[in-house]
């Protein structure tokens, strides 16, 4: 598998509460929306950078936000970045057969599960926030 970052000692520091939590959805399918988020999350990350990921669990659902410390998105390009074949990558930048079906498929896979995935940008600091809502088990 090729890893696209090269930046080093990139913490993952991880939030949730201490219970087990259950979402409707197929392991594999989710493992592939996480596995996207987080590795553009270390795409984006510069040296010593952190990547938090928060789970939190409300009423009927379970809210799981993957925030990182690089550039951000363009504001213009919040909704852009969910469309088939969009990358946000710059263009001197190689990374082999990128394709930008990442974050489309991530929406498709959410959007079927009835749940809700948006990206925005951090408020006063560097960096994208990721928030994805999936249905709890009740």
């Amino acid at each position: 598998r090729h890893h696209r970052h090269t930046a080093q000692n990139i913490q993952i520091l991880f939030k949730k509460p201490n219970e087990p939590l259950w979402v409707y959805g197929l392991n594999d399918h989710l493992i592939q929306v996480f596995d996207n988020i987080i590795m553009n999350a270390l795409s984006f990350s510069k040296n010593n950078d952190t990547i938090t990921i928060t789970i939190e669990k409300n009423t009927k659902t379970i809210t799981i936000t993957i925030e990182d410390q690089g550039p951000g998105i363009p504001e213009n390009k919040l909704e852009t970045i969910f469309e088939r074949f969009y990358s946000e990558r710059p263009e001197h930048e190689d990374y082999g057969k990128h394709s930008g079906l990442g974050l489309s498929i991530c929406k498709q896979v959410i959007t079927a599960l009835g749940g809700n995935i948006h990206a925005e940008n951090r408020e006063n600091q560097n960096g994208a926030r990721f928030i994805i809502t999936l249905n709890a088990v009740q």
